[in-house]
């Protein structure tokens, strides 16, 4: 019976492997590099507050202000669209960008991966590996 377990978590182990390999999304991913995590983030964002002009894949536009409010890995923030200013917060956890500009203790917020395309020039991904914006920095 212990073999049978065994032999049947390898062929899983297996079959989950090529799955991921075969799979959408990982070979994207793969080619971007590795994301920053947040030592690299924070050396990213070490000169105090960033301003990012961002871009969507559906063309829409907006500008965010991150503060260091609550230290080197999160703080407040806000993000224009148009001539709306919508206040929220922020924080780095691992490879994980969260940015929250809801209202409301349930409220959700958004998970990001970022990669660095070139100098002050990001993509975020979301966990799916869909690109969720382009943001150039100053």
């Amino acid at each position: 019976m212990r073999h049978q377990i065994i032999v049947l978590g390898a062929a899983l182990a297996l079959v989950l492997a090529g799955c991921e390999s075969a799979g959408g999304g990982g070979d994207k991913m793969a080619a971007m590099g590795t994301p920053l995590d947040a030592a690299g983030l924070a050396k990213e964002f070490k000169k105090g507050s960033k301003n990012c002009k961002w871009t969507k894949p559906d063309g829409s536009k907006g500008e965010d202000f991150y503060f260091k409010t609550s230290g080197p890995y999160s703080g407040d923030a806000d993000r224009n669209i148009g001539n709306k200013t919508i206040q929220g917060r922020w924080k780095i956890v691992g490879q994980g960008f969260y940015t929250n500009f809801g209202k409301g203790k349930k409220a959700l917020g958004d998970w990001h991966k970022v990669y660095k395309v070139k100098k002050n020039t990001y993509d975020l991904h979301k966990s799916d590996g869909s690109k969720a914006m382009t943001m150039k920095c100053s």
